[in-house]
């Protein structure tokens, strides 16, 4: 299971109140994704063609009456605790819990060790999410167990090639080495 797919179930966990989420739309959508290549998530489309897959979508609400809308989606806020049961047996069911932390690691390392351009020390919240896009494929090259060498390329490479600066070696090898770390 990628790390991708386990981000979307775990986001199918948010409460449908909050209106964070637009469950419906990202279960058919996930159908639509993974029904031929991912066995696990079975119970999930059993769930979804259960009459569920037929209600209005969140982003739909605006075009309905705000009173039948609620109504037409009681079937699914009455049965999202089975569909929190759900997702919880495919997530406990897989090593998710360890990519996720593995993933987060990445983050951490990146922004706070890594941080080619220095932005970490200008108002972190605003810059927070500069390195982001380097997480996922820094997290898929990890996982295929490199060596030091190839990490070292792989961030060097997004240094020059993305980014556009140069680097530092000395601090590229610090983020090697805790990278590699994470692989124990």
């Amino acid at each position: 299971m990628n790390i991708r797919l386990i981000f979307k179930l775990k986001s199918l966990l948010t409460e449908p109140s909050t209106e964070q989420v637009d469950h419906i739309k990202m279960l058919n959508d996930l159908y639509s994704e993974h029904s031929s290549d991912n066995d696990a998530l079975n119970p999930l489309f059993q769930y979804l063609f259960n009459g569920i897959d037929d209600l209005p979508q969140l982003e739909q609400k605006v075009n309905w009456n705000l009173d039948n809308y609620n109504k037409s989606r009681i079937p699914f806020t009455e049965s999202f605790s089975e569909l929190k049961a759900i997702i919880e047996s495919i997530l406990n069911n897989t090593n998710a819990e360890h990519l996720i932390e593995l993933y987060n690691s990445i983050d951490e390392i990146l922004w706070n060790d890594w941080d080619p351009i220095g932005v970490k020390g200008i108002e972190p919240e605003d810059a927070r999410d500069e390195y982001e896009d380097y997480v996922l494929s820094t997290f898929q090259l990890l996982i295929e167990n490199p060596d030091s060498s190839q990490l070292n390329d792989h961030l060097h490479r997004i240094e020059i090639e993305t980014i556009g600066v140069l680097g530092n070696d000395n601090d590229r090898s610090i983020v090697v080495s805790k990278l590699l770390a994470l692989q124990k």
